[in-house]
């Protein structure tokens, strides 16, 4: 066996950051660049505090928003086709909905948004001016606060349940071109003590 011979050139804490010796004489030569701090985006790369969905979009997958515990704000653009019912599921700040879908047309008896805002202060949901039908069941969430019409509005249909449970809104003005409302489209508002329903409503369901 040979002898060996050797020496400490220094030590480094527990970050890497050199406190004596050699480590320490030459840390800022060692120490590299400081990081990023990164936020969360979805796969496409939109910051999922406020999401404005590009027009061309179709459709809006599965679980595509799950989890997003930043997500305040989402704006569903007119071209939207299908939304998968877990699409937002756990976007628990989620604040405001800006809907402007007009040919949406599988969510009877989905709950898209029934399972967010738990975090948040409450919920505005905003009808872009070119909504014609509401689907059934879409906002029946009890977090939803306030429900807005465009003042230009052409909605002719509430679907059924489309707002129920939403305990929290007080008042709601229905746009003048609404002809239908489903059953129980209202049920369990128990904090509403005003909604207008214009003379133009010739199908009402039960309530």
């Amino acid at each position: 066996k040979g002898d060996a011979l050797c020496q400490v050139l220094g030590f480094t804490s527990t970050d890497n950051s050199g406190t004596t010796g050699i480590e320490k004489y030459y840390n800022k030569y060692l120490s590299g660049k400081n990081g990023e701090l990164l936020y969360e985006t979805d796969l496409v790369g939109i910051n999922l505090e406020g999401a404005v969905l590009p027009e061309r979009l179709t459709s809006i997958g599965f679980m595509a928003f799950g989890g997003c515990g930043s997500l305040r704000s989402i704006t569903i653009p007119s071209g939207t086709e299908y939304i998968d019912p877990s699409a937002f599921s756990g976007c628990y700040a989620l604040e405001e909905i800006n809907y402007n879908a007009i040919a949406l047309d599988n969510m009877s008896g989905s709950a898209i948004f029934g399972d967010v805002g738990q975090y948040s202060d409450g919920i505005t949901v905003n009808f872009g001016a070119e909504v014609k039908e509401i689907p059934a069941y879409m906002f029946a969430c009890d977090r939803v606060t306030a429900i807005n019409f465009a003042a230009d509005s052409v909605c002719e249909s509430v679907g059924e349940r489309a707002f129920s449970g939403c305990s929290f809104v007080e008042s709601i003005i229905l746009p003048e071109t609404l002809q239908s409302i489903g059953h129980y489209a209202f049920e369990r508002c128990r904090g509403l003590t005003e909604i207008v329903i214009p003379e133009s409503v010739t199908s009402m369901g039960e309530s």
